[in-house]
């Protein structure tokens, strides 16, 4: 067989990484020092120059989403097999970056009650909106049904709080929204206003003139559009790209500021607008992101900054006093959101005091700012992200300001972590997470042996660990988690895993060490890991090629050439085609792990049957999208399933040879609809029949007939981002991580699996098989109650089933 020079074969994604020097994140718990990627510091090991890596790329594959073609679910399914639980984390405690407090998800928009302090609402990257009504105590999901729950923008209507519109998707991540919607009770219960068609597919900002009725304004992706009829029909009133609008009272005055193109007011309710001008604007090709801010007591006061389009061009800060008129530049506050200013940059003027200003920037430590303050117009700043002996979380995103008790003025602060409020103009911060159940998880791991055991791999809030069933999630590591995995005989050994694909092995006393060199090879944002499941020393990782450490348990490398050395490629140095091809996803025959298969981000798949000796590309009828799922059969390595990234088509396709040969599988599910994640049930030896799950960028599709139907999950999981499955063979259980709701396991369809000989009737014959297995069964066919035996429990379920299959 011919030796093959990598097992991936696409242009992959390319990634800027920007460079600093000085400090950044530690490790979460022993908080040893910093260093500029924001993982974890290796034991005994000194790390200088690293680079730091910032957020997820945008539009990235993993995290963008979809919008669910059906319209959402509206009422639960009495058929449906499975029975979603949420399993947390309801918040993730010890989040170092958030002063070793509680965490949540990233944060889009705030939007308080204009007359009760205690209530607010608040729309999340990928977990909907949420409501408080006790000052952030407690926090309620409002939109989990919805079509996506993908958050841009919220509004109250300036007449009645009641009434709440969310404008969907988000310009920063590039996801994709399905346009505004409106409750009228609170956000208990919603109705599409405008669809993505008209209103654009990301939504950044929203007005309401309040006196006037019907009149709205949009701003986002399709520009700044205007309605004088409720939204049935919209109008143009800035044609490209509206990064941010503000409104104010009555929505008289607003401003607009338009990516790569400046700064546009109104004076008459949107009805006309006026490019702002000013000969100390950056020039046309040297910015792209423009946000900006006004005081609602003096709306003539307004602030403007303009990001620069590159790591070379200053972000500069604007002011006018005159309503836009003529602008000046505030040197001080130069590249106040750098080093990734395209992701975290907002300006809010003090809604009484015009010479109060806010400026959200990513954190002092490693950035400019974290959250500037300026009292004197911004001559001067002072950072406050940190004051008072309460912290918050970097990545800095909107600011929004609302009643106190008594007459005074409460921030609401929204970030990577979560929503934080300030009584006193930032001088300390109150933490309001508990309860926000809105983890960007990437992925999920679960213990083999103890299945209450989990880590989950989380955008910007690290690898938080659930312990046991009662526990709550603390933070591991720290920075952005990745793939995981438990070592099943050592107790307090895992491994996680640090974007890019840098691998850490932790102790029972939580210490980490490094384990990977600095990866040159092109390497997916989440890189893939996974131990073998017959060798525990043996540790692979995928680039743009596959790589094993035979001494993962033991081995304690120090230097970077230490860290190399215990590492070996598994195929040669160059890609099968251009370069930046990764390997999105591998999967390891468990019955056989001479046989691995890799899926890569130019749809190819590759298996070895000897370890790696000798690689084969198996693609022949693929797609050439990106593969976001490998399942491959643990009683016979032949069987394997791959899922793509493709919105039509098969997407998800079956070999019963070891990909020589494929057949599609996924045509039945909706148009639209976009694997992001596959995790496939393999019953026992011989057994045709599957539990086969595609997990989409809004919700779950499963189905009982190798494909032929598809199924959309009901209201008992949210139509949430859907990255991961773990499945639990033995205890019959499917953990799904989703980005922006957690983690949900359900229990996966009993039905007739009691039927041991397959002839669509349990009787007789199948309680002989089960009574042929009784005793220590561990992973049979015949543990049907999944506790490692086959007893009378096992006899009781079969009785339950007992008839025709259904």
């Amino acid at each position: 067989m011919l030796r093959l020079v990598a097992p991936c074969a696409l242009a992959g994604l390319s990634v800027t990484l920007l460079t600093l020097a000085g400090a950044a994140r530690p490790n979460a718990r022993s908080h040893e020092s910093m260093f500029p990627d924001h993982g974890v510091k290796p034991a005994g090991v000194t790390i200088e120059g690293r680079r730091r890596l910032g957020p997820p790329p945008p539009g990235h594959p993993r995290i963008v989403g979809d919008v669910r073609p059906d319209g959402g679910v509206a009422t639960e399914s009495a058929g449906y097999p499975f029975a979603w639980e949420f399993i947390g984390p309801s918040v993730i405690d010890g989040e170092y970056w958030s002063g070793n407090a509680k965490a949540s998800g990233r944060i889009t928009s705030i939007a308080p009650h204009p007359t009760n302090p205690s209530i607010c609402w608040i729309s999340t990257d990928g977990g909907g909106v949420w409501k408080t009504l006790d000052d952030g105590t407690s926090w309620k999901p409002l939109t989990d049904t919805l079509p996506t729950l993908r958050g841009g923008s919220l509004m109250l209507h300036p007449d009645n709080p009641d009434v709440v519109f969310w404008g969907t998707g988000d310009f920063r991540t590039r996801t994709t929204g399905a346009g505004l919607f409106r409750s009228g009770d609170g956000g208990e219960s919603w109705t599409l206003v405008a669809g993505s068609s008209s209103t654009g597919t990301q939504i950044t900002g929203l007005s309401h003139s309040g006196g006037v009725p019907g009149v709205m304004h949009v701003a986002g992706s399709s520009g700044v559009l205007r309605t004088a009829d409720a939204g049935a029909s919209w109008t143009t009133k800035i044609s490209g790209t509206a990064n941010s609008l503000w409104s104010g009272p009555g929505a008289t005055r607003l401003y607009a500021g338009m990516r790569s193109d400046g700064v546009y007011r109104s004076s008459d309710g949107g009805a006309n607008w006026t490019k702002c001008t000013s000969s100390s604007f950056p020039t046309s090709g040297t910015f792209t992101v423009v946000t900006v801010g006004a005081c609602r007591a003096n709306p003539d006061t307004v602030f403007a900054a303009f990001v620069g389009s590159s790591s070379s061009y200053v972000t500069k800060l604007y002011r006018s006093t005159n309503g836009g008129a003529t602008w000046s530049r505030i040197t001080s506050a130069d590249n106040f959101c750098s080093p990734q200013c395209w992701y975290d940059a907002y300006v809010a003027v003090d809604p009484a005091n015009a010479s109060i200003v806010y400026l959200g920037g990513v954190d002092a430590r490693y950035g400019v700012y974290g959250v500037a303050k300026s009292t004197d117009g911004g001559a001067s700043w002072t950072d406050i992200a940190n004051a008072g002996g309460t912290q918050l979380h970097p990545d800095h995103h909107v600011m929004v300001f609302g009643p106190a008790s008594g007459n005074g003025t409460k921030i609401w602060e929204g970030n990577d972590g979560g929503v934080w409020t300030s009584t006193n103009g930032g001088a300390s911060w109150s933490n309001k997470n508990s309860d926000l159940a809105t983890a960007l998880l990437y992925n999920v791991a679960v213990h083999p042996i103890t299945p209450e055991r989990m880590l989950g791999g989380s955008q910007d809030n690290g690898t938080p660990e659930r312990p046991g069933p009662v526990s709550p999630w603390v933070q591991l590591q720290s920075g952005d988690g990745g793939y995981s995995a438990f070592v099943p005989d050592y107790t307090g050994t895992r491994f996680t895993t640090y974007v890019y694909g840098k691998v850490y092995r932790w102790d029972s006393l939580d210490n980490a060490r490094q384990m990977t060199p600095s990866w040159t090879d092109p390497v997916a944002w989440i890189a893939p890991m996974a131990l073998d499941p017959s060798d525990a020393d043996r540790l692979y990782v995928g680039t743009n090629r596959l790589w094993v450490c035979t001494s993962a348990r033991t081995a304690n490398p120090g230097s970077e050439s230490e860290r190399a050395a215990i590492w070996t490629a598994l195929s040669a140095t160059n890609t099968t085609a251009s370069s930046g091809a990764t390997i999105n996803r591998f999967a390891i025959a468990e019955g056989d792990p001479n046989t691995i298969y890799t899926g890569c981000s130019g749809g190819s798949v590759w298996v070895t049957r000897d370890r790696g000796a000798t690689w084969t590309k198996r693609s022949t009828g693929l797609p050439t999208d990106g593969v976001c799922g490998v399942a491959v059969n643990p009683h016979d390595p032949e069987e394997v399933w791959v899922a793509h990234y493709s919105t039509s088509g098969g997407r998800v396709h079956r070999s019963l040879d070891a990909g020589v040969t494929w057949t599609a599988v996924g045509g039945g599910l909706p148009a639209g609809v976009t694997p992001r994640a596959l995790g496939i049930h393999f019953r026992r030896p011989g057994e045709s029949r599957r539990t086969v799950l595609v997990g989409s960028g809004a919700g779950i599709y499963h189905s009982l007939d190798l494909g032929a139907t598809w199924t959309p999950n009901d209201t008992s999981i949210p139509n949430a981002n859907i990255g991961d499955f773990h499945i639990n063979r033995a205890d019959r259980l499917v953990t799904v991580a989703t980005y922006g709701r957690g983690a949900w396991r359900a229990a996966l369809p009993s039905n007739c699996w009691s039927d041991l000989d397959f002839d669509d009737l349990v009787g007789g014959s199948d309680i002989g098989l089960l009574l042929l297995d009784f005793g220590p069964c561990q992973g049979c066919a015949s543990d049907l109650d999944g506790d490692g035996f086959t007893n009378g429990g096992d006899l009781s379920v079969l009785l339950l089933d007992f008839g025709p299959c259904s």
